[in-house]
């Protein structure tokens, strides 16, 4: 027994009685604003443990009233007294008050909690703060559903991934990593998953970001000083959901701290599914550490949709238009229109709107004519010094390199790729794209493009980052930021 201190009596609840010294120590209306309804205590050996609601308001409470937490914490428990701050997802749920009996040595979820209960006039039992669920407010993001994803032969394995993800998420073995190019559907499973997890069981944790959100909310914690309260929020989740996870690549403090995150969530089991534009190996400028970790899990890509998959797209998302084009018409579109989703679904909303105006139906002639307006107005040449720039960015070589006479390979590599693209995306001859890589003939182009075509059909590899990329990958990925600049 620690000198000086009388350990609570038998049958007492040291969590209640914590709430009573707080009580007597702070005034009524502060009591009443910030702590009856607002924590969740639970005391066990000489730890006491704070619920708060929400990660801001944990922070809150540790400036405005750790002080005197403490103090009563030391005076029920002693004075090696601990305090543990955590978040309480429930204590932000419109409540009811119950009666309740809490015993400290119960070893249910629940024993010890005392969630701010206050005390009758008239003398009877405490009574603790139990959460009711929510009402769906109309502001909530809606989450996409699995069961509405159109799958083909570009998403195949990764809707199967997805599912069986879902089924026993406590047994994937290292994180479900989605990627692919914009508007192929990452998002649509990453929402159908988190849906799909919360609806079969309530009480999961499931916490659902984009990378942005997550590397916000961190320069917000280093701002006020709340680091834990940020881990606490991220690290204690049942299954951690992250979009556009290369948004990372480059920003090594976020780094350092997702990889940390990622290792406290797998050491205990937890399920964590990442999405990203990129495969983790074209992840130039994320650490190793990381990168290794994406790739032990189950990697799965997404292509373009074929013409069959678009045409069922189209299928799936007119039946929500007033007037349903056409067979033909929904044929054209798909046959126009290879890029993803959003472009289909552009599309379809151009003729809706056509058709609201004029009154009239639209037929393929129409479609025709107002699609190919729109696309006109976005055509974008390719220019040879477009593609030597997104060459040099991918590589990291200078354009001056790429013109010179050198013949090492992280030069040569880089050159022939580059005429490869310059081909395939320009109008330019040989010579002139000779011409522009130093000086080069015309032979020399036309070898560089055969061979390019040679290692892609052998589905060859090359060495980037001291890591095999498929050749192919690394074709996809420069013409990605060649489309997108």
């Amino acid at each position: 027994m620690q000198p000086g201190y009388a350990p609570p009596a038998s049958g007492s609840n040291p969590a209640c009685e914590v709430l009573d010294r707080l009580r007597a120590s702070l005034d009524e209306k502060t009591y009443a604003n910030w702590i009856d309804g607002k924590i969740a205590l639970s005391a066990r050996d000489d730890e006491l443990t704070v619920g708060v609601g929400s990660p801001f308001l944990l922070a809150w409470m540790q400036r405005q009233f750790g002080v005197a937490i403490r103090a009563a914490a030391r005076d029920i428990l002693g004075p090696s007294a601990r305090l543990r701050y955590t978040v309480d997802g429930r204590l932000g749920l419109p409540t009811v008050r119950v009666a309740t009996v809490l015993e400290a040595d119960k070893k249910t979820p629940e024993a010890g909690i005392a969630a701010a209960a206050a005390t009758p006039s008239n003398g009877g039992p405490k009574v603790a703060t139990v959460p009711q669920r929510a009402a769906a407010s109309p502001d909530r993001r809606r989450y996409a559903d699995l069961a509405e994803f159109v799958v083909g032969p570009n998403s195949e394995f990764a809707f199967a991934a997805a599912q069986r993800f879902c089924e026993c998420p406590s047994a994937a073995a290292g994180p479900l990593y989605l990627f692919g190019g914009v508007g192929l559907g990452k998002t649509h499973l990453l929402e159908g998953i988190a849906k799909r997890l919360r609806s079969a069981d309530t009480t999961r944790q499931v916490a659902y970001f984009t990378a942005e959100a997550l590397a916000n909310y961190f320069t917000d914690a280093l701002r006020n000083r709340t680091l834990p309260a940020f881990r606490n929020r991220f690290r204690g989740v049942g299954v951690l959901i992250i979009d556009d996870v290369d948004f990372f690549d480059g920003k090594k403090g976020l780094q350092e701290e997702f990889l940390h995150t990622l290792q406290h969530l797998e050491s205990r089991g937890r399920a964590i599914v990442l999405a990203a534009d990129r495969h983790p190996k074209l992840m130039t400028r994320t650490s190793e550490e990381l990168v290794t970790r994406f790739l032990a899990g189950t990697v799965c890509r997404l292509e373009s949709p074929s013409f069959e998959t678009r045409l069922r797209i189209l299928e799936r998302k007119v039946a929500r238009l007033a007037e349903v084009p056409s067979g033909p018409v929904l044929e054209f579109i798909a046959r126009r229109f290879r890029g993803g989703v959003r472009e289909l679904e552009g599309a379809l909303n151009c003729l809706e709107v056509f058709r609201s105006l004029s009154g009239r139906p639209v037929g393929v002639g129409a479609a025709r004519q107002i699609l190919g307006d729109m696309e006109r107005d976005c055509l974008r040449a390719v220019r040879l010094l477009d593609i030597e720039r997104a060459v040099c960015e991918f590589f990291g070589v200078d354009p001056t390199e790429l013109r010179s006479a050198k013949r090492s390979r992280c030069v040569s590599q880089p050159r022939m790729l580059a005429m490869y693209l310059a081909r395939k995306h320009t109008q330019a001859a040989f010579g002139e794209i000779g011409a522009h890589f130093g000086g080069r003939n015309h032979s020399t182009v036309i070898a560089a493009d055969r061979k390019m075509r040679q290692l892609l059909e052998r589905s060859s590899s090359w060495n980037v980052a001291a890591e095999k990329v498929p050749l192919s990958e690394l074709v996809l990925s420069i013409e990605a930021s060649l489309r997108a600049s």
